[in-house]
């Protein structure tokens, strides 16, 4: 009988399905609601540049997830039409008669109550459709096919709208109350023709773009559901005194923590714990080897010592140890592998260290015999500890890395060991299956691994070995093959040999895969969603900007191929004014700036897109994530020009102001030791800290743009610069905006400082009566600061003037009507020059 059920618990334990692809990852926008204060709460503007124009039939369509105990009053959507008229879609969870409005002005069109919509229910996804129909005047709405229509007469005389989900910021239409929800899948449709789509998936950090027409949405205090998927959150902290070991009850996501007198266990689902004092007996007194087991074949906990046949069982029916000895020799084999195995529900063991030696003995506790049977696979595999080992199948198991060995002789030559081997759990032989080669940063797993059979991979937990304060971070290893890829952040960790100790399972009943991090009688508890995800599969790319000088020279381009078409001439004919410059043309008489390929390998970019290319060429830039790009950031500019270095006290208060203490502590080591390993790999870059103060320093080898500006910039107080750097100068400002992607606050001072002194170079410059002859630089320059600040005076002159003489006058008046219209807009008042002034 206890044969079949061994055989019943392994065919549901290793066959129960799980989470293997990406398919099913939970995603949307978590808005956060009333249980935050409302300069917090969540806002998804879809339309931050432009309204939307209504067309013969508009439709909106998404699906919205509802949840309890955050409020229940709040704002779906407010849809803002031709700026003055609003209709809304407005919640009440907790009202006994309707739930649901959509409202336009102060008029109710129509409402729902909860018990109308089929299939409702708190975290349930609900599909939400608004049409409105321009031509019959009306406006048919559903939630999850419940469908209502209304007459809407006014709806005819609108012509564009605006559209927010959330807290809505939109001048006379401010609001503050928010729904508790979280949304996804938001699309429009036109004509039935879905020309908008925002999946609320990936995204930027507080931008998302949709994907039809890669159109911008701004979020203020997002919450991405899918970066579940790469952040570890903490589930809970515990203390247990005297702790002697911890087992898991995967089947079921239960722990328990153990001590001489009682047995505690926590509900990983619910995060409740329970214990209960011992009635009799007491487990064995190995703080260092970790000798303790949940069977689930038994529903006991087992604590064992290597040197004594006996285990002590501990039975949850009486609350007592079958073994009332406590004595102990030290264990010989700290920091093993143990597994409960399915084949005959036996407690086997694997490697471990102890008495100065590493060990490969498999240990396997013969039930019936009462007694340990060792078998030494040193033949097999070298001998080690800290190795990482998991469940392949019924039948086998993984085992992968550790330290050691090849004598077993800690004094000769122990290193990293990176390999992995299929071990037998019927014969107890190991197979190998790949090696990798030596890492620069040797590190060693958790005890446990954790298998992804449909993606023929394996997660483990890594870590430094070689120093105290290190970091714990999630890594995916090919099964048949030896690749790696890094998922999610990190966990900050302690290293401290045998008063450690990291267990990783995966919780199938949440897809999440729980980390269990014990530091002598501390344990933390860590989550993240299954599977892990990298940032690059969560981060959305920006597009790359289109501006209205790219639209216009499309245009232009589609006008001369029209020409040629009609002309009917074979040889190539281009209007008076054009030449050929560099293959293209020009409409004006100007060299155009230089075109400077960009360095791709030990280079740094912060003008443009935020980029950097390690020492081969590889772009590792998604490898920052955004705390590790604001902390590279930060720490740079204050290691640049006249500054430093930057403080301790002011990196946590900059970056980690929500944490306080050792919190913060710890993140920002974590973070820094972090961002070393990645300056490491780009050449001749490191972070230290020199005098108390946190410093980046960059050596000849590696390239950045903006250290590169910074020396013309400083180049131009003793000399004028010559045209060649002049033309360096504006072809790297052309590369992009600086700090393009950075939208933190503690930026905005250093965005400013960087362009007040390019605007008060170019402005001398313009200025100067020794480049008054040179037309090619001062057209350049009005160019560039006309896109800085499109009301530069200075150089609307220099614009309009130049264009004159080169007899494009009817250009040099549009860009002067541009001007004024933008300035009379802007200033509330007509420019006080004329044209005719402008160009003199």
């Amino acid at each position: 009988m206890t044969r079949l059920f061994s055989i019943l618990f392994a065919f549901l334990f290793f066959c129960n399905p799980c989470i293997s692809g990406q398919e099913d990852l939970l995603t949307g926008l978590y808005f956060s609601s009333h249980e935050v204060v409302q300069d917090q709460r969540t806002s998804l503007n879809l339309s931050p540049e432009k309204a939307f124009r209504f067309g013969g039939n508009t439709a909106l369509e998404f699906d919205i997830n509802f949840r309890e105990n955050d409020g229940y009053y709040g704002y779906i959507f407010r849809a803002i039409a031709d700026d003055e008229t609003n209709i809304d879609f407005v919640s009440n969870l907790a009202s006994e008669t309707s739930n649901f409005w959509l409202v336009c002005k102060d008029q109710t069109l129509l409402s729902y109550q909860w018990a109308d919509i089929p299939s409702i229910g708190y975290d349930r996804w609900v599909r939400v459709r608004i049409d409105f129909d321009i031509r019959n005047s009306s406006i048919r709405f559903s939630m999850n096919g419940k469908e209502q229509e209304v007459s809407a007469p006014w709806l005819s005389s609108l012509k564009t709208f605006r559209l927010v989900f959330g807290a809505c910021k939109l001048k006379s239409f401010r609001s503050t109350d928010v729904c508790p929800m979280s949304v996804k899948n938001i699309g429009l449709y036109k004509e039935e023709r879905l020309y908008r789509q925002w999946e609320l998936s990936r995204h930027s950090r507080n931008q998302v773009y949709d994907k039809v027409a890669q159109a911008r949405a701004e979020a203020e205090n997002p919450i991405w559901l899918i970066d579940q998927y790469i952040k570890w959150r903490k589930l809970k902290d515990i203390h247990v005194g005297h702790l002697l070991g911890i087992a898991a009850d995967t089947a079921v996501s239960r722990l328990f923590f153990v001590n001489d007198q009682t047995v505690c266990w926590l509900d990983v689902n619910t995060l409740e714990t329970d214990s209960v004092r011992k009635t009799k007996g007491v487990p064995y007194n190995d703080t260092m080897g970790k000798s303790l087991v949940y069977n689930p074949y038994t529903d006991e906990l087992w604590s064992y010592d290597f040197s004594n046949p006996n285990i002590s069982r501990f039975d949850f029916r009486t609350s007592g140890w079958s073994h009332d000895r406590p004595e102990m020799i030290e264990s010989g084999f700290a920091h093993h592998n143990k597994f409960i195995s399915p084949v005959d529900s036996s407690l086997v063991t694997i490697l471990g260290y102890g008495y100065y030696t590493y060990k490969s003995i498999v240990s396997h506790y013969n039930t019936t015999a009462s007694q340990w049977e060792q078998t030494d696979r040193s033949d097999q595999i070298p001998p080690r500890y800290l190795s990482s080992a998991g469940h392949l199948n019924a039948y086998e198991a993984l085992v992968f890395g550790g330290y050691g060995s090849k004598s077993g002789r800690q004094e000769l030559a122990p290193g990293s060991y990176y390999d992995l081997y299929i071990f037998d759990l019927r014969t107890f032989a190991f197979s190998h299956l790949w090696t990798l080669p030596p890492q620069e940063k040797p590190f060693v797993p958790s005890e446990t691994l954790v298998v992804n059979k449909p993606e023929d991979c394996f997660y483990t937990l890594i870590h430094r070995n070689d120093s105290y304060d290190s970091y714990l971070q999630l890594a995916q290893y090919g099964i048949h093959e030896p690749s790696v890829v890094f998922p999610g952040d990190s966990i900050p960790f302690k290293f401290r040999d045998t008063e450690t100790w990291v267990y990783l399972y995966l919780n199938e009943r949440k897809s999440d895969l729980i980390a269990v991090v014990s530091h002598n009688d501390d344990i933390a508890l860590y989550a993240i969603a299954y599977p892990p995800l990298t940032m690059e599969d969560v981060l959305q790319t920006p597009p790359a900007a289109f501006s209205a000088w790219h639209i216009a020279a499309l245009a232009l381009a589609v006008l001369l191929v029209l020409a040629f078409v009609v002309s009917g001439k074979k040889k190539k004919v281009f209007p008076e004014g054009f030449r050929l410059q560099n293959g293209r043309k020009s409409m004006l008489n100007i060299t155009p700036l230089p075109y400077i390929k960009r360095k791709e390998t030990s280079a740094i970019y912060l003008l443009g897109e935020f980029q950097v290319f390690d020492k081969q060429g590889k772009d590792v830039s998604a490898s920052f994530s955004p705390t590790l790009k604001h902390l590279f950031l930060f720490v740079l500019l204050n290691s640049a020009d006249k500054h430093k270095g930057v403080s301790s006290a002011r990196l946590d208060e900059t970056l980690w102001h929500d944490k306080i203490g050792d919190s913060a502590r710890n993140n920002r080591n974590v973070n820094i030791s972090k961002l070393r390993t990645l300056l490491d790999e780009t050449g001749s870059i490191g972070i230290s800290n020199e005098n108390a103060l946190w410093k980046i320093s960059i050596g000849k080898t590696v390239y950045c743009d903006y250290f590169g500006i910074l020396d013309i910039l400083s180049a131009s107080q003793t000399e004028p610069l010559a045209p060649a750097e002049l033309y360096r100068l504006l072809s790297l400002l052309n590369s992009g905006e600086f700090l393009h992607t950075v939208h933190a606050g503690w930026a905005e001072p250093y965005k400013s400082a960087f362009h007040g002194e390019i605007a008060g170079l170019l402005n001398r410059l313009l200025r100067s009566p020794s480049m008054r002859n040179n037309t090619d630089i001062c057209y350049h320059i009005a160019e560039y600061l006309l896109s800085a600040d499109p009301l530069n005076e200075d150089a609307i002159r220099v614009k309009c003037s130049i264009l004159n003489r080169m007899g494009k006058r009817s250009i040099a008046k549009t860009t002067y009507d541009e001007f004024t219209k933008e300035y009379e807009k802007l200033l509330g008042a007509p420019y006080p020059l004329t044209f005719a002034e402008i160009i003199r």
